[in-house]
């Protein structure tokens, strides 16, 4: 059996309930590939070691869900919105659903920090990926509740700088849960 150099703690898939949907700091240890998860999947243990690559905005050190996040806006969005110095004009990423039920989900993505500036989330929800609820954040997780049991939907978020909104993150799908009798 091979294993890979890894970090491990409860940062994905080992816990289904994702109870540390934060970006991992982990103690370096030798363990299994991870396993398969239903809602996200464990990038703890899978980061880029590499030298940055600077056209793709992906940095060493980047978890897989970044890099892969990363990769989509940059081909199929707009690459500024990965590479662009101001961080206001970028699309979040590490975007993520931490906690599905059978009416909600629970979300998060990396948060950014502009000094002396008032940055929100715009969240956005849609059963058909075209008509879309949104709601504000002053944080970098959300709750979006009220949901209908065993229903695909869409969620996306994008990053305002004083009420000036920029690029979206990759729009991301789950299921609810289905009622239990």
């Amino acid at each position: 059996m091979t294993t890979n150099t890894c970090k491990n703690k409860n940062c994905g898939c080992r816990d289904t309930g994702l109870t540390t949907p934060a970006p991992c700091s982990c103690d370096v240890v030798t363990c299994p590939p991870p396993s398969a998860c239903p809602e996200t999947f464990d990038d703890c243990c899978i980061i880029h070691t590499g030298d940055p690559i600077v056209n793709m905005g992906i940095e060493t050190g980047d978890p897989l869900c970044v890099i892969l996040q990363k990769i989509a806006i940059y081909t199929t969005i707009n690459k500024e919105c990965v590479t662009s110095p101001d961080l206001c004009k970028r699309s979040p990423v590490n975007f993520q659903t931490t906690n599905v039920t059978t009416t909600s989900v629970s979300l998060y993505w990396n948060a950014i920090v502009v000094p002396s500036v008032t940055v929100t989330y715009d969240v956005e929800y849609s059963t058909d990926n075209i008509t879309w609820t949104s709601s504000i954040s002053s944080t970098n997780t959300a709750t979006i509740t009220g949901l209908t049991p065993n229903t695909k939907y869409y969620v996306r978020v994008t990053i305002g700088c004083d009420g000036n909104y920029g690029c979206k993150s990759v729009t991301i799908s789950f299921t609810t849960k289905p009622l239990t009798v």
